[in-house]
């Protein structure tokens, strides 16, 4: 009888993909067992909609921002309005995104699409519409300006339809009603975070909102078709684990943030990687040796 060896390199790296392809899938059907009925999402999103309407009736964009404003700024200290809103960086979602990518492998292929779908959107409409910023019909000195002082471009806000799609994201991750409320009040802190900070209106939040949520929505849709491959995840999560290493140190303007920035990409890579050296590293060991054991 002629016995072929396999060199354990071969092996190895046999192994370790057949076990990364069976993690994969299975952590999809779970991804998938957590869909609900994603039309919440746009009826969510009309309902910001007739809000920013509503709103711009009263005194059109000036509606709401100086009581807004007031309240924000007696509640809690300036420091701790740059760093929630710094939590709706486009940057920041992307990294916060790959602390969930373990559990949740089919995020990253939804999220980029999101978040480049939803950047084309928002700076089309910024440029349609064409409306100046707090700092420019008030000047700067007149209200408090917290972060750079943005002039153009007001609506809608893009960091509020970054904050929502990656709320609505996070929210696919779980079943918990309470963590849902949990997630979407975050998400609505860091919109009003935009008006505190001096740099949108508040009715640039509601359409900004609804923004994101019509566009999750549309990318959950589509995204549901695209093969979760080995591959496909392995290049989205390079390009997350690189965003991770450049917002280590990134404080995106503002004066508070930079300790934030570096505590998130430190924990959440650290996390990533502790994942899948235990996940790829151990696991494929252990089965490999049951298998042995049965065999004997």
């Amino acid at each position: 009888m002629k016995v072929v060896r396999v060199s354990r390199p071969v092996l190895s790296k046999r192994l370790l993909l057949g076990h990364l392809r069976l993690y994969l899938a299975m952590r999809e059907r779970v991804w998938r067992q957590n869909r609900q009925d994603e039309f919440r999402l746009l009826i969510l999103a009309g309902v910001f909609f007739i809000l920013g309407v509503l709103v711009f009736s009263v005194e059109g964009y000036v509606t709401g921002f100086i009581p807004v404003q007031r309240i924000g700024l007696a509640l809690l200290p300036q420091a701790v309005w740059e760093n929630i809103t710094f939590f709706g960086d486009a940057l920041v979602a992307m990294v916060v995104v790959l602390l969930f990518s373990y559990r949740h492998p089919r995020i990253v292929i939804v999220v980029l699409a999101s978040l480049l779908v939803g950047t084309i959107c928002i700076h089309g409409l910024k440029a349609l519409l064409q409306v100046s910023r707090p700092a420019a019909v008030f000047g700067e000195h007149a209200i408090t300006v917290i972060g750079p002082a943005l002039k153009y471009g007001s609506m809608p806000s893009g960091h509020t339809a970054t904050v929502f799609i990656l709320a609505s994201l996070l929210c696919r991750c779980t079943r918990l009603l309470s963590a849902k409320v949990l997630i979407f009040t975050m998400a609505a802190v860091v919109a009003c975070s935009r008006v505190v900070c001096g740099a949108h209106w508040p009715v640039d939040v509601f359409f900004g909102a609804s923004v994101g949520l019509v566009v999750v929505w549309a990318c959950l849709r589509f995204t549901q078709r695209i093969p979760l491959s080995v591959g496909l995840y392995g290049g989205i999560c390079t390009l997350l684990v690189a965003c991770g290493l450049y917002l280590y140190g990134f404080d995106g303007g503002f004066t508070y943030t930079k300790t934030t920035s570096e505590l998130l990409a430190f924990a959440v890579l650290f996390y990533w990687f502790f994942s899948w050296v235990l996940e790829l590293g151990f696991r494929p060991l252990i089965r490999q040796r049951r298998k042995l054991n049965l065999s004997v």
